[in-house]
């Protein structure tokens, strides 16, 4: 017994296993022969029944084909005859030369005596309508020319070239209704030389009346009737009544034949066409009864067979499990040697099942499970359990390992006596590696491989808890890059991804292996440092080398794609010791000592200071009482005048205020830095727009304000837009102003994100009628590149060149370079910050076109600048 238990069992014979599937197929042996029987009997059935309804087909066919017949020749003799009648017209004409208006009605009263069908009958001369009869009511069809119809001059035309009679229609009448209109060309003989065109002759039919005498109009109709062929042009027309779809149908179809034309008639029962059931029942019923005679005895036959044989295929069913399961199978005896397994657990391990039966169960587990392995099989043999289930691993014969679920239980025999281990192992490899991406997943980030916010805190709170009596210092690193965002909006999102790649590589590279480099998300990476000292100033000085590297390393460029990018960061470094703070605390902190690094200019870094906190607090309200200004509308905006060269006001900028409930009035320096982080200013920027263009059009309403030109300032935020200049335009066409009024000062550094689209979008604005001025000349990037690139009507002298116009020497050559620019180019000059008055006699005798400043007015509300604007002198304030 031992023996044959060790030996995998033998495969059953071939003969066998054909054995109860030859007799499967033998099952369908009497159904087949039933399906035949039964399929001939249909066959034969639906042979007598093809040609009984095609019988049936032909009768109704007939039918109508003679009903359609007599329509058709309704519709030919209807037709024909008005045909007919212009033919006699022309050749009366033809033969006379010519004709009177006195004759063509007494000839036309004779054609339609007795034709209720013709509604008028027309002669042209030429193709230029003469002569209507009868004339009361169709008075506006004389003096028509027939070339100035386009629906009806290809078919007279047509008539004209081949001399033939045409018909035209349904077409509507110039003096009212619809009609069918047939025609004649009219030639008269010429001795010297061909025919010569006289005229045409034709006559409008009325469509009811034709349609009425051919029968379509009946009540009593069995048919259902389309024409088609409108201009006489046959199946190439259009449909000229009933339904169109019938064409597409198997109705029946007949030309109505016309001189010079055709018209196409379908036709079918209104009903449809119909089939004769009676001998379908017939031929059901006696289908059913050899089908049923058929199959009944199929399964009388098949049911004594199958009784027979259900015993012989039941073992071998059992005797095929044990191989064809989808899990390793293993029957180990109480020694740890293999008894026998299946071909499954066989592939699992990669050796054959003649090898197993001669292996011991640890020569297949993995080194690392021995010992279990070993505790579970003694307990199971000892009787310390009855079954167990756990997760092992099983060692292949390359040398690698599979995951395996395994069950494992004492197989007993009748009496309850054991015989041996049994094990069904479920491969669970692929699980497990899902298991161990998933763990990837939750503590990695995807894009970067870097650790994500979960595994970073939790690294932190280990390397907190570690120095839990805070001996040594340690720094968080807060990284946040610049402009990311206009990255992102610009270049796409994948170019940010890569560049995201890229970052996380060279902050790898710029810490020691032991430091912890993350992904918070976005564009925020955070880097610990840890055993920095206890020495908080070597702490400090560490960190900053490290920040400073940083900072230097993502400066560096970025090879993108084959196109090369730029990109800074802003960081944020926090000292730790011990437990002192909480992970949340420490992060809080870091990032507010980012946002300090971002305020002071980017591309720099900033440690953390208490005091930073209340400053983030404060900011955090003043956010907070912006967004409610923003939707309750608390904003308004102050004019500061702008004069000409001798001192009368032509204009204002409007500066923006906000009416705070509490605090009054905030000057702009206050709140928009604000609002340029928090994305505000693009709902600000708007209401500007709404808040000056409402103003101006108060202006061009009064006769001494209507040529007040105001200015308002456009953020680098609003002119990316890409709906920018939609907005505008839409703004434009609510208030109704006149576009020439409202100028839009932009910054250089507006230009700087793309010059193209800037450019674009400010030709668009020109477009408009708007005119565009450059604020704070020769701060930024002053390029005569981009001046000769960009649609510009002004450009203004920033107030720190005019401050020290007097008294430097270099500020008083930049403003006179820039006057002298401006000029060139063919560009007004403003200059802003004028104080003195001696400030603005320079700036006049070096010919500055416009001025603002405190010398001329300060910001004020509208209706003091109004008083001040139409005071129709020059101004200066007082000194």
């Amino acid at each position: 017994m031992t023996t044959a238990a060790k030996s995998c069992p033998p495969k059953p014979s071939s003969d066998r296993v054909a054995s109860p599937s030859a007799w499967r197929l033998a099952d369908f042996a009497p159904f087949a022969l039933a399906a035949l029987i039964t399929a001939a009997a249909l066959a034969v059935l639906v042979r007598i029944d093809g040609l009984e309804q095609s019988h049936w087909r032909d009768v109704e066919r007939g039918e109508v084909v003679r009903d359609l017949d007599t329509v058709r020749s309704r519709l030919e003799l209807s037709l024909t005859a008005p045909l007919l009648r212009t033919l006699g017209v022309a050749a009366y004409i033809s033969a006379r030369g010519d004709i009177s208006k006195s004759e063509f009605a007494a000839v036309a009263r004779v054609v339609l005596e007795g034709n209720r069908n013709i509604r008028d009958m027309v002669v042209s001369r030429g193709t230029v309508i003469a002569m209507v009869y009868p004339e009361p009511g169709n008075e506006a069809a004389i003096g028509i020319d027939f070339r100035n119809l386009p629906l009806q001059w290809p078919s007279v035309a047509r008539s004209i070239s081949s001399r033939q009679p045409g018909m035209n229609g349904p077409v509507k009448l110039v003096q009212g209704g619809t009609a069918l209109i047939v025609r004649h060309p009219i030639y008269l003989p010429d001795q010297a030389g061909p025919d010569r065109f006289f005229g045409i002759v034709g006559i409008a039919l009325d469509i009811p009346g034709i349609f009425s005498e051919a029968g379509l109009t009946r009540s009593d109709r069995t048919l259902d009737i389309a024409i088609r062929g409108s201009d006489g042009l046959g199946s190439g027309g259009d449909v000229i009544f009933g339904d169109p779809h019938l064409f597409a149908t198997d109705a029946v179809q007949m030309d109505v034949l016309l001189p010079n034309g055709t018209l196409r008639l379908a036709g079918r029962p209104k009903e449809g066409w119909t089939r004769n059931g009676s001998f379908r029942m017939v031929g059901a019923v006696l289908l059913l009864f050899v089908a049923g005679v058929s199959f009944g005895t199929a399964i009388h036959i098949t049911m004594r067979e199958r009784a027979r044989r259900t015993l012989i295929e039941s073992e071998e069913r059992f005797r095929a499990t044990f191989e064809q399961v989808a899990v390793g199978v293993i029957h180990t005896a109480f020694d740890g040697s293999l008894i026998r397994c299946n071909r499954r657990f066989a592939d699992m391990v990669g050796y054959s099942p003649e090898e197993l039966s001669r292996m011991h169960y640890e020569d297949v587990t993995h080194p690392e499970d021995s010992s279990s392995a070993r505790d579970i099989h003694r307990r199971l043999v000892e009787g310390g359990l009855d079954n167990v289930i756990c997760e092992k691993r099983y060692q292949r014969r390359n040398g690698s390992f599979v995951w395996a679920r395994a069950r494992t239980s004492v197989l007993r025999d009748a009496t309850g006596a054991p015989l041996h281990v049994v094990t069904v192992a479920e491969d669970i490899t692929e699980r497990k590696a899902q298991e161990a991406e998933i763990r990837h997943l939750a503590f990695f980030d995807i894009l970067t491989g870097l650790p994500n916010r979960r595994l970073f805190l939790d690294r932190l709170t280990e390397t907190r808890s570690s120095d839990s009596d805070g001996g040594t210092f340690g720094a968080l690193i807060f990284v946040d890059l610049d402009n990311f965002k206009t990255l992102n909006d610009t270049q796409g999102h994948r170019i940010g991804d890569m560049l995201l790649t890229e970052v996380g590589e060279r902050l790898r590279r710029s810490v020691r292996a032991g430091d912890t480099v993350a992904r918070l998300g976005g564009d925020e990476f955070v880097v610990m440092l840890d055993t920095l000292g206890p020495d908080r100033a070597v702490a400090t000085g560490h960190a900053r080398d490290v920040a400073d590297d940083i900072l230097a390393r993502l400066a560096e460029p970025y090879r993108l794609e084959g196109h090369v990018h730029y990109s800074s960061a802003s960081i944020g470094i926090a000292l730790f010791q011990g437990a002192e703070s909480s992970n949340d605390d420490l992060l809080k902190q870091a990032d507010v000592a980012m946002y300090h690094a971002k305020s002071a200019g980017r591309n720099t870094l900033r440690f953390f200071d208490p005091a930073m906190q209340d400053a983030l607090s404060a900011r955090a309200e003043l956010e907070a009482d912006l967004r409610r200004a923003v939707e309750q509308r608390e904003f308004c905006l102050y004019y500061q005048p702008q004069v000409d060269a001798a001192g009368r006001v032509i204009g204002a900028e409007g500066l923006i205020r906000w009416q705070h409930p509490r605090r009054g009035l905030v000057p702009p320096g206050e709140f928009i830095p604000v609002a340029e982080l928090s994305d505000l200013i693009l709902p600000i920027g708007r209401q500007v727009v709404d808040m000056a263009c409402a103003e101006l059009a108060a202006w061009q309403k009064r006769p001494e304000t209507r040529n007040l030109v105001l200015s308002i300032n456009v953020s680098a935020r609003q002119l990316r837009q890409n709906d920018f200049v939609g907005e505008i335009r839409d703004v434009l066409a609510r208030s109704g102003i006149d576009p020439a009024g409202l100028k839009m000062e932009l910054t250089e550094s507006v230009l700087l994100q793309d010059l193209d689209d800037c450019a674009d979008k400010m030709a668009l604005l020109r477009g408009i009628g708007m005119t565009l001025s450059l604020d704070d000349f020769g701060t930024g990037y002053s390029s005569l590149a981009y001046l000769k690139r960009l649609p510009l009507s002004q450009i203004k002298i920033d107030r720190s060149f005019v401050n020290d116009v007097l008294v430097d020497p270099n500020d008083a050559t930049i403003a006179r370079a820039i006057i002298a620019l401006g000029k060139s180019l063919g560009l007004s000059v403003i200059a802003e910050g004028v104080e003195q008055r001696e400030q603005w006699r320079f700036l006049q005798a070096e010919g500055c076109d416009q001025a603002q400043g405190y010398l001329f007015g300060r910001p004020m509300p509208a209706r003091d600048f109004l008083a001040l604007a139409t005071t129709g002198t020059g101004v200066l304030a007082a000194d």
